[in-house]
């Protein structure tokens, strides 16, 4: 995974640990706290749409991480976890 990409992901995924199945995220404070610019945002999150683990929410303002991007996310954590 693109390194950009993979910190949106790591970053999505973990404010939908603390918040829950129902937590959605606007580009925007994607933006923000990943210190990006929107378009390298827009680039990586375009890339983890097109792989199925993100999709655009609420007219497209928002993501959401999909069951395959937790699953990504969550395996990736438990090899970190082991390394």
């Amino acid at each position: 995974m693109e390194k950009r990409s993979g910190k949106v992901l790591e970053l999505v995924y973990r404010w939908y640990s603390e918040s829950g199945p129902a937590f959605i995220a606007s580009k925007r404070a994607v933006e923000e706290e990943c210190g990006m610019s929107r378009a390298e945002v827009e680039n990586s999150l375009n890339w983890l749409i097109g792989k199925g683990f993100i999709e655009l929410w609420q007219m497209g303002d928002c993501v959401r991480i999909t069951e395959k991007g937790i699953t990504y996310s969550e395996k990736k954590k438990r090899i970190d976890k082991i390394s």
